[in-house]
């Protein structure tokens, strides 16, 4: 079963995961990947710093070039010209 079917089953299944993201994530890994409940608790705990330095990532990489990666134009590429495409603009 892949993620998304997963998560929708823990959803309906467990009302209470619904406002719980933390709970969700750790019975998701558990599981999806088989980790153990301790290494579920402890991802699940550090989430939103997790995803707080995603998006600290990417703006920096936004406004400072120099701090891109080779793949960064890459990426950045793709998706704009798939915008662009959906726009209307190519």
């Amino acid at each position: 079963m892949n993620i998304t079917k997963q998560v929708k089953k823990l959803l309906t299944e467990n009302p209470e995961m619904r406002d719980n993201p933390k709970k969700l994530i750790r019975r998701a890994l558990q599981d999806a990947y088989g980790v153990n409940v301790l290494s579920a608790m402890i991802i699940s705990e550090y989430y939103k710093k997790v995803l707080t330095i995603t998006r600290a990532s990417r703006k920096i990489q936004q406004d400072y070039e120099e701090l891109r990666g080779e793949e960064w134009e890459k990426r950045k590429g793709i998706k704009a010209d798939i915008v662009k495409a959906k726009l209307g603009y190519k």
